[in-house]
């Protein structure tokens, strides 16, 4: 604050120096390293273990585009399953080299599980579901050949339909803004039940 400085510009050497010099770290930290870049071999590895656990999925995207290529390489070589993983991953990057799979995939399954709300507050589900993973996904990738498909699911949708999926469509059309999609969404938010949960006041 005295230096005007924002958050991002803050040198994280000098702080650490300040909170060793008034006790709350001790001066070890001085001699830490950082968890990334990680090695090209790591992130390979990672990449391999992403169905397994989420820390490799953290390291393959936290690698940035340094993942795009051993995941294209990856994708060539994957199984169906294997390929909607590796083009889920390449479309956060902003690659296309997996739409046409993805887009297949939508076009190709039913609406999943997903995740949702009970009474007082419970949930039920997966956060979010493989489909719900694949629309968001196309969404950051932002290639406007993905909309039919996703308009189609979207227009699937009814009031029984998981909070994600409600989510999902909402988050992949925000980032691909169109005419198209503002229909969709308000003609889903004006059918019976699917509007006017807001709680905004505390008797509710």
């Amino acid at each position: 604050v005295k230096d005007n400085t924002s958050l991002r510009k803050i040198s994280i050497r000098a702080l650490q120096q300040q909170l060793i010099e008034i006790g709350n770290i001790s001066s070890s930290v001085l001699q830490e390293k950082d968890s990334f870049p990680v090695s090209s071999e790591r992130l390979v590895q990672a990449i391999k273990e992403m169905s397994k656990n989420m820390e490799a999925c953290a390291i393959v995207l936290g690698a940035g585009e340094t993942a795009v290529k051993p995941l294209k390489e990856a994708y060539s070589q994957a199984d169906r399953k294997a390929k909607i993983r590796y083009a889920i991953a390449l479309a956060m990057q902003h690659d296309a080299t997996g739409l046409d799979t993805l887009i297949k995939y939508l076009d190709s399954n039913s609406w999943d599980l997903g995740w949702g709300f009970r009474r007082r507050g419970e949930k039920e589900g997966s956060f979010i579901s493989e489909i719900d993973g694949v629309i968001r996904a196309l969404g950051m990738l932002g290639d406007r050949k993905a909309l039919p498909a996703i308009i189609a699911k979207a227009k699937l949708l009814d009031v029984n339909g998981a909070y994600s999926h409600y989510h999902s469509i909402a988050y992949a059309m925000n980032l691909m803004p169109a005419r198209e999609n503002a229909d969709v969404l308000y003609n889903l938010l004006s059918r019976p039940g699917a509007g006017g949960w807001v709680t905004d006041s505390v008797e509710k």
